[in-house]
């Protein structure tokens, strides 16, 4: 979390969730470097350590490095939501490259839509109405390859929503990732790097469907913290705050 604009005044927060779905904050600690994490998580007594099955994490190797060396025996899960970030931000600069190329030969009045097609392209085909999938169906016999990276992203996200185990996800996404090498789509290279360079992590989240995604409205809490005591630079005064938030209202209600 940036306690300032830019990347030099950063802090890590450790958040967890115990098995009555009740939220705690941990730490906030000064940086996220690894050695840093790494130091707060050996402090975790011998006998904590082993009750911790899992720790769900965005794709920062610092992160993962330190939960490896403390937690041994810990699966690292890579959060889907991150993940997911990355392959829609890949559709979305096909999208914009191929609009450009579109409106390029076009006249403004015959430009296509771009404003208004945006929001549909970002949205999932069910939730759209008879006159919107006619709408990108115009599109897409105009870009080819639009519609294949929309079919692909589609998939995708289906195989996320619906892959009932490890093994079933693995087949899965192999059989995507094969598809998009035939289709010669170069806007998922990316994320077909992260897919390989994280594999198991990622695998990990079929385990039980766990991730961090409760976090990123714990983040929201915080954000809004820092901007009622305008601003915030001292990482322990933010972390007797947030506990304050977060513990205050069970222990005093």
């Amino acid at each position: 979390m940036a306690l300032l604009k830019g990347h030099g005044a950063s802090v890590a927060v450790v958040w967890t969730r115990d098995l009555t779905g009740q939220n705690h904050v941990l730490a906030v600690l000064p940086d996220r470097l690894q050695a840093t994490v790494q130091a707060f998580l050996a402090t975790i007594p011998a006998t904590l350590q082993a009750t911790v099955k899992r720790v769900c994490i965005d794709m920062w190797d610092g992160d993962a490095g330190a939960v490896a060396a403390a937690l041994p025996d810990a699966r690292i899960v890579i959060d889907r939501f991150h993940g997911a970030v990355q392959y829609r931000e890949a559709f979305d600069d096909r999208r914009k490259a191929e609009c450009r190329r579109l409106n390029a030969a076009r006249s403004p009045e015959r430009a296509v839509p771009t404003a208004e097609l945006r929001p549909l392209l970002r949205r999932e085909w069910r939730s759209l109405n008879p006159d919107q999938q006619g709408r990108l169906v115009e599109l897409f016999e105009l870009t080819p390859t639009l519609a294949s990276a929309y079919v692909l992203r589609t998939l995708l996200t289906a195989i996320f929503d619906h892959s009932p185990d490890r093994a079933t996800a693995q087949t899965r996404l192999q059989g995507w990732t094969e598809r998009v090498k035939a289709a010669g789509l170069s806007c998922f290279d990316q994320f077909l790097n992260t897919l390989h360079n994280w594999q198991d992590s990622i695998l990990n989240y079929f385990d039980g469907w766990h991730t961090s995604g409760f976090v990123e409205g714990l983040n929201n809490k915080l954000k809004l913290l820092k901007r009622r005591c305008f601003g915030l630079d001292d990482p322990v005064e933010l972390f007797r705050r947030l506990w304050l938030d977060i513990e205050g209202p069970r222990l005093w209600a």
